[in-house]
């Protein structure tokens, strides 16, 4: 029954306690409403968080909230942003291993062309996408191994 905000504290005081000095973690806290049409979002360190919207065909590019966890004790105050989901909208948390990807020369895969799949995607089952992020960044990475972890979680609002 706790909000998002009240998970930030507790979880960086633990970090905080636990960490070596020069480590931290990245995270982003979500909660869903059950109908699937709204999402209550914290990001700690963890950005860009995408919000493709569907009707004007336009991807909103959010940044983090916080600092990431475990670097300070003290941390702002935390804020929850509300994102609304319309239908065939696309909310998307990718770890930095996605935009970070490079292809031989060390150019980085980066927001836009992530932002060109979804685009292109959007009609697909949330899994769909998935794949076919999955298949850009091996394309554009040439098969290269990943340098960072590649994290995906992505919501898709049906109707």
């Amino acid at each position: 029954g706790h909000g998002l905000a009240d998970l930030v504290k507790p979880v960086n005081d633990q970090l905080c306690a636990d960490l070596p000095k020069n480590r931290f973690i990245t995270a982003w806290f979500g909660r869903l409403d059950p109908d699937g049409r709204g999402l209550d979002s914290l990001s700690a360190g963890q950005a860009p968080l995408l919000h493709y919207h569907a009707a004007d065909d336009r991807l909103e590019v959010w940044k983090a909230d916080l600092p990431p966890l475990g670097l300070f004790p003290a941390l702002p105050p935390p804020r929850v942003r509300r994102v609304e989901l319309a239908a065939g909208d696309l909310w998307v948390v990718l770890s930095d291993g996605f935009f970070e990807a490079a292809d031989p020369d060390g150019e980085e895969l980066g927001v836009e062309r992530i932002g060109e799949v979804l685009r292109r995607c959007r009609d697909l089952p949330a899994a769909g996408i998935l794949e076919e992020l999955w298949a850009e960044l091996h394309r554009f990475t040439r098969g290269a191994p990943a340098a960072d972890d590649q994290t995906a979680v992505l919501l898709r609002r049906l109707t």
